[in-house]
């Protein structure tokens, strides 16, 4: 289940966030992260609980930073949004890629879709508390704008991580008891990792239900 759920699973709405303006996915995204936690809730707990709220937001995390690798949804679909239109860049009308490139108040053909690009490249910006004018430079001298939109959807990702890291440091290791603090650090690393992505090459060295629940349990200092 946690494979599918990580393999597939999540994945299935990238195309949809590469498409659609993050601010009206919000809804979207709080459901359907909740719907994951329900997921990881299920292979830990029986049915009725839920993980708490820090233990998510640490399975959120990469995988070498002691979490699951299970991206917050509306971060991933500010950067997809960006990247989506990089790459559709080339195959958009001429007048569509004069006013992208413009001031949105100098925009007269597609205000509302230039309007929406803006207010995403600013919450980007606002979010990560840095000058990003990434998405409007790599529609210069571009010569992938596929390769190009996802190396920028990479890089914002990262800056938008990066924050969500921190805040996870400030806010929710201090709240740690000694013994969480303790599996979190040596949980940090690919090394103490590599068991969740691992795909056992043999039918008897893959872990059964109840391994895999008490791995997780551990992992997590969960009762």
């Amino acid at each position: 289940k946690f494979i599918i759920l990580q393999r597939s699973f999540q994945l299935r709405v990238v195309h949809l966030m590469r498409t659609t303006p993050p601010a009206l996915l919000s809804n979207f995204c709080n459901e359907f992260d909740f719907l994951r936690k329900d997921i990881i809730s299920s292979i830990i707990y029986k049915e009725g609980f839920m993980v708490a709220d820090d233990t998510w937001l640490q399975m959120m995390l990469k995988l070498d930073d002691g979490g699951l690798g299970l991206n917050p949804s509306l971060e991933t679909a500010m950067a997809a949004y960006i990247a989506g239109i990089v790459a559709a860049f080339p195959f958009m009308p001429g007048t569509l890629k004069t006013e992208l490139l413009q001031e949105p108040e100098k925009c007269q053909l597609y205000p509302k879709m230039i309007q929406t690009f803006t207010e995403t490249v600013e919450a980007i910006e606002q979010y990560t508390l840095d000058q990003l004018h990434l998405a409007r430079e790599y529609f210069f001298n571009a010569d992938n704008y596929a390769d190009k939109g996802m190396k920028l959807q990479a890089n914002l990702q990262q800056k938008l991580y990066d924050q969500s890291l921190y805040q996870f440091e400030t806010e929710v290791v201090p709240r740690m008891s000694n013994a969480r603090k303790a599996i979190f650090t040596a949980t940090r690393s690919m090394v103490a990792s590599a068991w969740l992505i691992a795909i056992p090459h043999r039918q008897d060295l893959s872990m059964l239900a109840d391994e895999f629940q008490s791995a997780l349990c551990t992992r997590y200092n969960l009762d």
